[in-house]
């Protein structure tokens, strides 16, 4: 019998229902689903697009799209902290909350392209909060990758997941901090780096005498390598580049002494020496004889908007045009090619250097789309352009598009080269909307997308703090929200508090405003998102640059109008274990009795009958955090032989093709902020051993002798390790729970040549499965043993492999001779079949991924004398509320504590009413002694 209550899981269920009865109340429309922020009049389209607005009803209808933006306590992490979020899974058409949807999928993604975490949040009306424990196991230092998806959200592939960049730090005293000022130059037409390096540790302390080998990088080719001592001021060198040098630089430091420890980086410098620049003409294309906005978008290797200028040359060397990046690397120009010309832009990048790239190729005949934005303007200007080629008086149609909808249609004959179109804005909501040229067949020919701002963001007002705020001191929050009209907003809305010493609360990155807005609907990322609602009067000339430049996810029209498409995965209302059975033909088998039985810290059986189709399901099952179900069919007779038993498990995207972007880590030209962070931990440290005194435990260093010949297990993975990994193969656990887990190119043993293999802190791996070495299966194709052939084997027979399968991982070290040892990885699988993994008919084991309900952030109370605390209070997220929803007069109100830091602390509050409208605010609290 199910007996377990989590008080944190009743809470957050209790304040679900709370917000439900509160929007009821206040009629907020549940289940709305017309887009709030601008009205769709229902205006009858005409016969030749009956077709595409019927077929695009339709798929909205069957597929259904989500958007996802999470919200975060701040955006930089120290390793042992916790990440605390809050989701708002709206609807993609009405930005109201999803329907579609009850189960959230978050997961943070290593620079290696490795799932470090995923977890499973319950969502209700589209809103759930909770955290992730950043442990050190789990994750060592580096940049992370945040997404957030559904399931039924890997219909639309991975652009439509959210994606954050989460930096996770190794803060201490101990570490090594770099500080460069490199520079660039050319000599002879070839590019050169001036390496200029300082290495010194992040605490107060003066280093020891410490040698380094060092290495320039360049993807997997090494440019130069040497070595360096902390007694020399600077690493400093001169390094040439060579022409097939693309991409970052990255320098490898590892101390030569035992045990060594290593930093990577990338080289910082003036200038880029390999920018990227692309050129997009509006509406896809250029056409011989027709004008056209051409956009560009300039981006150093780090992905950051470089300012660059240039001029666009013909054939004949001629000067065309000028032009010159107006915002983060963006800007356009107009050009007419003529017939058969080629073009070509000469680039001054901000080094001074200049290169030359070549523009994309102007088309003969074809058509083109122009839209004219301007802000005050009620309307939209739209010009359609065709080559005189076309002067045919064919039908052509455009269509508008706002969130799934055709607002907007009209056709016209093609008697002219210019057609001028006036649309009023007001037929499409705020955000990007988008223009389809199509010809008599619905052949789409040109897309554009503009960006519609009606102003209409909610508006969320903080009470100013009359009185002056100290240390240790109780600081109310109140704020107020209210829409356009000056109407109050129920709604549901998240606040965090940072300190600005040690957190850097950046105003202008990725808000809810912009990501719901703008981001979910390009595949680009936009740099500094937020700054485009900010108010700022040249956001609305850049906005439109950002239409040009940064890809819209278009709709596809194939699938559109393709009535046969099945989406590939099911949407997920509510936890459930669901399957099929089938006879020894694999055909379904109905009226067949399926047991489930939960074992472990919940104990639970039910039965089921499977329908027509085999089909089984076990829904309405209570809350359980950690489960293990043994699921089990039996024929009429009782027996499981002959059955077939599938599970319809959960399958994450997969992480290995996920590209990470370079960033500049912690100890690179540290910021002010990083350096209090570590100094504030060394002083707790500090306190804290002065508190304990001899009753912290030490570290115990245990030494001893073994035989050569044996292997010692030195640690295990049993079944609640092997429970709480999830839907993922053994290489990918072992990846997540090996350190320095890696595939590595190594000479071989015997002849030195190089292979491809499996290692861990540069010592090769042995897999065994079942006491069978993996190795001794492995049969060369060609008679020897080739460098690769062996490695792909290995590889290949992991990846069949499910955790789920597997009963415990030993982990242990074997010696080969003269000091070199293997690592020895012995998989136990449940059936003990080896790498045939044969199951039980018809009863399978199911590891379900485990939801996680949130806990409680930690709030001091310094206003009790029994709270108050000996140790400094040097906390970096001072508060953290996820759940604020505000009543019928748009108020709610909040507190928390300051902490020992003077200084600036900064208040984020954002949310939605769940109707499709969103705020966002900002506000800065002054803390003194």
């Amino acid at each position: 019998m199910f007996t377990h209550i989590n008080r944190s899981r009743f809470c957050f269920l209790l304040n679900i229902l709370f917000l439900i009865t509160l929007l009821a109340s206040a009629k907020c429309l549940l289940g709305q689903t017309k887009p709030a922020g601008a009205t769709f009049p229902q205006k009858e389209i005409s016969y030749p697009f009956t077709m595409l607005s019927s077929g695009l009803d339709t798929f909205n209808r069957r597929f259904p799209t989500e958007k996802i933006f999470l919200q975060t306590d701040k955006s930089s992490y120290a390793i042992g902290d916790t990440l605390w979020f809050k989701s708002y899974l709206l609807s993609g058409y009405s930005l109201g909350y999803s329907k579609q949807s009850g189960i959230l999928y978050l997961e943070l993604v290593n620079e290696q392209s490795i799932i470090a975490k995923r977890i499973s949040v319950p969502v209700a009306l589209g809103i759930s909060w909770g955290q992730i424990v950043l442990s050190e196991k789990d994750f060592p230092e580096g940049l992370y990758i945040l997404r957030a998806y559904t399931n039924w959200m890997q219909n639309f592939g991975e652009e439509a997941f959210f994606k954050k960049n989460v930096f996770i730090n190794s803060l201490s005293a101990d570490h090594w901090i770099v500080n460069q000022s490199n520079s660039m130059d050319v000599k002879d037409g070839e590019e050169r780096i001036g390496l200029s390096l300082k290495f010194k540790k992040a605490g107060t302390q003066t280093p020891a005498y410490t040698q380094f080998k060092w290495q320039l990088t360049n993807g997997d080719k090494i440019l130069k390598k040497g070595l360096y001592e902390t007694l020399n001021p600077r690493l400093e060198t001169k390094i040439s580049l060579g022409e097939d040098v693309k991409g970052p630089l990255f320098i490898e430091a590892t101390e030569s002494k035992a045990p060594a420890k290593s930093i990577r980086f990338p080289l910082v410098f003036n200038g880029s020496s390999t920018p990227d620049i692309q050129f997009m003409p509006e509406s896809g294309y250029l056409i011989s004889g027709l004008p056209c906005k051409v956009a560009f978008r300039a981006v150093d290797s780090w992905g950051k908007g470089i300012n660059v200028s240039g001029v666009v040359r013909n054939t004949k060397n001629e000067d065309i045009t000028e032009f010159k990046s107006t915002h983060k690397g963006m800007g356009s120009f107009m050009l007419s090619p003529g017939d058969g010309e080629r073009y070509t832009a000469s680039i001054t990048l901000p080094n001074g250097t200049t290169s030359i790239y070549s523009l994309p190729p102007a088309r003969t005949s074809g058509t083109l789309i122009q839209i004219r934005n301007d802000a005050g303007a009620d309307s939209i200007r739209i010009y359609i352009l065709f080559s005189k080629d076309l002067l045919n008086a064919k039908t052509y149609k455009l269509g508008g598009f706002s969130r799934g909808k055709m607002t907007y249609n009209c056709f016209f004959n093609a008697t002219s080269q210019r057609l001028t179109l006036r649309i009023p804005k007001k037929l499409f909501a705020t955000g990007i909307s988008h223009f389809t040229l199509f010809d008599e067949k619905d052949t789409p020919l040109n897309e554009r997308i503009t960006f519609i701002n009606h102003k209409d963001l909610l508006n969320i007002e903080i009470d100013s703090v009359k009185n002056p705020n100290h240390t240790r001191d109780s600081i109310p929050v109140k704020f107020r929200v209210t829409d356009i009209s000056g109407q109050m907003v129920p709604g549901s809305f998240s606040m965090s508090v940072t300190d600005d010493s040690q957190i850097l609360a950046d105003s202008v990155q990725n808000n809810i405003l912009s990501q719901f807005y703008l981001q979910s609907d390009l595949r680009s990322t936009v740099e500094d998102a937020g700054w485009y609602f900010n108010g700022a009067k040249e956001a609305d000339d850049a906005i439109d640059l950002v239409m040009l430049s940064h890809g819209w996810t278009a709709y596809k029209w194939k699938d559109i109008l393709n009535p046969n498409i099945q989406p590939a995965f099911a949407p997920e209302l509510a936890f459930q274990v669901k399957g099929k059975v089938t006879n020894i033909v694999n055909k379904p088998v109905g009226g067949t009795r399926v047991s489930l039985l939960a074992m472990g810290k919940y104990s639970l059986a039910q039965d089921t009958i499977t329908d027509a189709r085999g089909r089984f399901v076990f829904d309405k099952l209570p809350s359980m955090d950690t489960v293990k179900f043994i699921v089990q069919a039996r024929n009429p007779r009782g027996k499981s032989f002959n059955i077939g038993l599938e599970l319809d498990e959960f399958h994450g995207p997969a992480s290995t093709e996920y590209p990470q972007p370079v960033y500049l880590p912690w100890f690179v030209n540290s910021r002010k902020t990083s350096l209090h962070e570590v100094e504030n931990k060394e002083k707790i440290k500090s306190e804290l051993v002065k508190l304990r005194g001899s009753n912290i435990l030490q570290e115990v260093v245990i030494k001893g002798t073994r035989k050569v010949e044996d292997v010692k297990v030195e640690y295990s993975f049993g079944d609640k390790e092997v429970m709480n990994a999830g839907d993922i193969n053994i290489i990918d656990f072992l990846a997540k729970n090996i350190k320095g887990f890696r595939t590595a190119h190594t000479p071989g043993i015997i002849t030195g040549a190089q292979y491809k293999a499996f290692e861990t802190n540069s010592a090769r791996i042995i897999f065994s499965i079942d006491n069978v070495s993996l190795g001794s299966l492995y049969t060369p194709i060609q008679g020897f043993d080739a460098p690769f052939e062996r490695y792909d084997f290995i590889s290949s027979a992991l990846t069949e492999i499910k955790v789920s399968d597997v009963l415990s991982v030993d982990v242990g070290k074997t010696f080969f001779r003269n000091g070199i040892y293997f690592v020895t990885v012995a998989i136990k699988t449940r059936s003990g079949n080896g790498l045939s993994l044969k199951r039980t008919p018809g009863i399978s084991v199911y590891r379900p991924l485990p939801l996680t309900y949130p806990k409680e952030f930690y709030k001091p109370r310094y206003a009790l004398p029994a709270s108050n605390s000996s140790l400094s209070d040097l906390r970096s997220t001072l508060h953290w509320e996820p759940n604020l929803i505000t009543d019928e007069s748009g108020s709610n109100s909040s507190h928390f504590y300051s902490s020992d830091k003077t200084g600036f602390y900064t208040v984020i509050i954002q949310g939605t009413d769940l109707k499709g409208k969103f705020g966002f605010a900002s506000y800065k609290i002054l803390v003194e002694k």
